[in-house]
């Protein structure tokens, strides 16, 4: 009805804005005339109010950090909807049972109803006496990578409410029994939802970096130096009695066990091969006049291969540091016949004694060399057929290898122990392609004694 006869009737009259209408909606001239409400999409249609709530997650009139959620703003604090359906997860990281990497697992709401979302409960105190399983080894407290004696508990619950991942320094962590909210990346969730702080744990159990490590008979060596992850401690010890130790604190191998195959110190070496398990071969060479031998050269072979040497003092003794196996040992003088000791078995941190006695002769061969090994030997000079072209070529070729090149002066070289300085030449090469692709791989190899740059080209 136009009541008051002004040509307008109900919600088109401009008296009514804000009243009731027939239909029980509020007159509207204008979108403005409407309430306005946060999560409420307004309009105004045939002069009247309608309003539409936005969908759940709109943040078009909310607050930073607050949601839509059946019509009102709300933050991921006061509704698990939005904290797991809403709220941006800041805090990322990659989450792999598999490959171990135990980052982020995403979000996660404390309803505390069970325990694989029961988070926030995480209590400081010692590690749990049933949080490792070595027997006969110590307890099973905690301690930092400085040393075993630095304790270091579990960390207190973060009091964040959730792990929506919009608040900062939030990590979703899940364990396969517990759960919990983590302040780093870096630490990681025991079983029973406690949190142990990074780079930290206990004779079996590490955590570094925000992964846990276990330290068992099939982990010895693990650690770092030479084996990380993890850093700052090595999975010390042997079978039966191991366990992650601060690197500082590690013995050397041979306080371990030398016999065991397993790197027990975490330096990438294992028993023989690890010099903290050495013995030593030890003598003296004399003549058969019981006349001491100096400057007689002492080598320890396995196979072929020259493995290491030694040259006797003026009382003709020798002491060779050498890792422990079997050798045969040669003893040469360019003015003796040489001595062999084989198959002398070097224990881990023992000593064996080679004795040699020398008959009056030479070990030098025609090219120079001794009989015991590969070696140019200056001193072989004009014995048993060596001779070299000239006192330069004596000094710039000893201890060099026969066919080794080295230079004469700038625009001759001299091969060792043969023949005479030759000139220097040098060609350019190049490879081109009428077709194809021009491949070209480049190495440094060693050729006639020096390094050189070796260039391999071909058309594909």
């Amino acid at each position: 009805m136009d009541n008051d006869c002004d040509g307008a009737k109900d919600c088109i009259d401009t008296d009514c804005i804000g009243q009731s209408g027939p239909s029980g909606m509020v007159c509207c001239q204008s979108v403005a005339n409407c309430a306005q409400d946060d999560c409420t999409i307004e309009s105004c249609v045939s002069n009247q109010c309608q309003n539409t709530n936005r969908n759940a997650c709109d943040s078009t009139e909310c607050s930073a950090g607050k949601f839509c959620y059946n019509g009102d703003c709300i933050d991921g604090d006061n509704s698990e909807y939005v904290c797991l359906n809403c709220a941006p997860d800041t805090t990322t990281g990659r989450w792999d049972w598999g490959a171990k990497i135990f980052e982020d697992a995403g979000k996660g709401y404390s309803t505390n109803n069970h325990v694989f979302t029961r988070l926030f409960d995480s209590s400081e105190g010692a590690c749990s006496s049933d949080s490792c399983a070595k027997s006969g080894e110590g307890d099973c407290s905690c301690y930092d990578s400085t040393s075993k004696k630095t304790s270091r508990n579990r960390i207190s619950a973060l009091t964040t409410g959730n792990c929506c991942g919009d608040d900062p320094n939030e990590w979703y962590k899940k364990d396969y029994y517990g759960g919990e909210c983590t302040s780093s990346v870096d630490q990681c969730v025991w079983s029973d939802g406690n949190v142990q702080q990074g780079n930290s744990g206990n004779r079996q159990w590490w955590c570094n970096p925000g992964n846990w490590y276990e330290c068992n008979d099939n982990t010895i060596g693990q650690g770092s130096p030479n084996n990380a992850p993890p850093q700052g401690v090595c999975c010390a010890g042997t079978v039966g009695s191991n366990s992650w130790t601060p690197v500082l604190e590690v013995l050397p191998e041979n306080q371990y066990s030398c016999t065991d195959g397993k790197d027990n110190d975490c330096d990438g070496k294992a028993d023989c091969e690890d010099d903290d398990c050495n013995g030593a071969i030890k003598g003296t060479v004399k003549s058969e006049s019981s006349q001491a031998i100096a400057q007689a050269d002492i080598t320890a072979k396995k196979g072929i291969v020259n493995f290491k040497s030694a040259i006797t003092g003026q009382d003709g003794t020798y002491n060779i540091p050498i890792n422990c196996g079997t050798y045969d040992v040669i003893a040469s003088h360019p003015d003796y016949g040489p001595g062999t000791k084989g198959n002398l078995i070097v224990q881990p941190s023992q000593q064996v004694t080679a004795d040699f006695t020398l008959a009056l002769g030479s070990s030098c061969e025609s090219d120079c060399t001794f009989i015991s090994d590969e070696t140019v030997h200056a001193s072989c000079d004009t014995k048993n057929g060596c001779s070299f072209y000239d006192d330069k070529t004596k000094e710039i070729c000893d201890l060099s290898q026969p066919g080794w090149v080295r230079d004469y002066n700038e625009s001759t070289y001299i091969s060792c122990a043969e023949g005479s300085p030759q000139p220097k030449v040098e060609v350019e090469a190049s490879v081109s392609c009428s077709s194809g692709t021009l491949v070209k791989v480049t190495r440094i190899v060693y050729y006639s004694g020096k390094p050189v740059k070796l260039v391999v080209a071909a058309c594909g």
